[in-house]
């Protein structure tokens, strides 16, 4: 794409500069059209045409879904907000991503390599690294869950459960493959075909007979068994 040109619509101005200044420390080619209203937003949409807008949600009574039907599909949106129960709602329209506030240069670089990334292309071969925040929908609402907070994940039936370090667990229709393709794999590991863990997390291993080990991970009481199939990889992985 020889031209990346964007909208950036916030109310508050120094929530607008900053996302514009980290914008122009990611490539200082990209074009940056600022507006503090929908009216705003509205007129510039009319007088040019835009790849991206970064679109904060409360504006002053007004809301950025309003904008939404005025944004050509070409546009692509991306949600930037300080509140994370819009999430749902952002997908549902289609947005190519959503940023929760403070934004760092990481997370909108990301959100901007979307444009020229293949979507299916995308969804085979992305991972996740240890620095990202994820989204799951769960009990009815969505949760943001940092990576590097998850201490182990559970297969239960067609679901799997995430267990975080705070105590929390979420239940999600997602399957133990499908984790461990996207997981970090220097930093989780598959001990059993019904349980990966974080290896950050792990305080000891212990000889479990038969070349097969448990391990102990922090703050749990109760050991996990480690199969005999993933064995003598975890014990190639931990052991020196």
């Amino acid at each position: 794409m020889s031209k990346i040109n964007i909208l950036v619509v916030d109310d508050e101005t120094f929530a607008r500069k900053q996302i514009s200044e980290i914008i122009q420390t990611i490539s200082p080619n990209y074009l940056i059209t600022e507006a503090s209203s929908l009216s705003e937003a509205k007129s510039s949409l009319f007088q040019d045409d835009f790849s991206i807008i970064f679109l904060d949600i409360n504006l002053k009574g007004e809301s950025g879904f309003d904008l939404v039907p005025f944004v050509p599909k070409k546009t692509k949106i991306v949600f930037i907000t300080a509140m994370d129960n819009y999430a749902i709602r952002a997908f549902e329209v289609n947005a190519m991503d959503y940023i929760l506030k403070p934004p760092t240069i990481e997370r909108v670089k990301q959100a901007i390599d979307l444009l020229t990334e293949d979507p299916h292309e995308k969804i085979s071969t992305e991972t996740f690294s240890m620095a990202d925040r994820i989204f799951v929908q769960a009990n009815n609402a969505v949760h943001f869950i940092n990576i590097k907070d998850i201490n182990y994940i559970q297969a239960q039936d067609v679901y799997t459960e995430i267990f975080a370090t705070d105590g929390k667990s979420f239940l999600v229709r997602k399957s133990l493959t499908e984790w461990i393709k996207k997981l970090p794999d220097n930093d989780f590991f598959r001990i059993h075909r019904s349980t990966i863990i974080n290896i950050n997390c792990m305080e000891r291993m212990e000889p479990h007979g038969k070349g097969t080990f448990i391990v102990r991970l922090k703050g749990f009481e109760n050991p996990f068994s480690v199969s005999r199939t993933y064995s003598a990889n975890i014990k190639k992985r931990m052991i020196s």
